[in-house]
């Protein structure tokens, strides 16, 4: 083999190593965008846990409400019944009221079960991925020069369908709170309960209920 011949050939060996550590350095950064997206998961995944935390509190601060509510309002009919000697013809529209908050409270219920899950299910699907990234990360450093390094890291594209879970997730949780909690001020909160909106209002100081006003959220229905 002459001078130029193993000049050539040096040459074409130099560029096949240029070009397997071209390729190293591309799946070394793939791998941190990886890692980088599961931190942004990770981080969605506190706030969603936080704000499922807020709507079983608000849900159970409702509830205590209207049992509350149900108790003084069964005492104040008795109480017109007994002194007016009549009998009180809308105990219907509050039975109604009281059933369609009871299946609400249910439905509320079965929602934070049915996230829960999720976020179970979410965090479980974080932490393997987690686990199979930190061996591809010791492969890579084992294997620098692997030209295959590439397709290894593409079998692991199920990274998407954990952030299309979390988009879901969020949802539900958007989905609770508009329909449960509406507004809280720091003299009252509005509640929303099937068909009818309640406005517990509050004394600032002792935190105790003073009113609750209720109304329909249709048009020419009120109680």
């Amino acid at each position: 083999m002459n001078v130029a011949e193993s000049r050539a050939v040096m040459l074409t060996r130099k560029k096949q190593l240029w070009a397997t550590c071209h390729e190293r350095d591309l799946a070394v950064r793939q791998i941190q965008d990886t890692l980088d997206q599961i931190d942004v998961t990770r981080q969605a995944l506190q706030h969603a846990e936080a704000d499922a935390n807020a709507v079983a509190v608000a849900n159970a601060a409702a509830r205590n409400e209207w049992k509350a509510l149900q108790k003084r309002n069964t005492q104040k009919k008795t109480v017109l019944e007994m002194a007016f000697n009549v009998q009180i013809t809308n105990e219907q529209s509050c039975t109604d009221l009281l059933e369609r908050q009871a299946v609400a409270m249910q439905e509320d219920h079965e929602r934070e079960h049915a996230l829960d899950d999720q976020i179970l299910d979410l965090t479980a699907q974080v932490k393997q991925s987690y686990e199979v990234l930190e061996q591809l990360r010791q492969d890579a450093t084992r294997q620098a020069e692997d030209v295959h390094i590439l397709e290894q890291t593409k079998k692991y594209a199920h990274l998407n369908e954990i952030m299309q879970w979390y988009i879901e997730m969020q949802a539900l949780v958007t989905h609770l709170t508009g329909l449960r909690v509406l507004r809280v001020e720091a003299s009252h909160f509005d509640v929303q309960v099937g068909d009818f909106e309640l406005r517990m209002v509050m004394d600032p100081d002792s935190i105790k209920l003073q009113q609750v006003q209720v109304r329909s959220s249709k048009p020419n229905k009120v109680f």
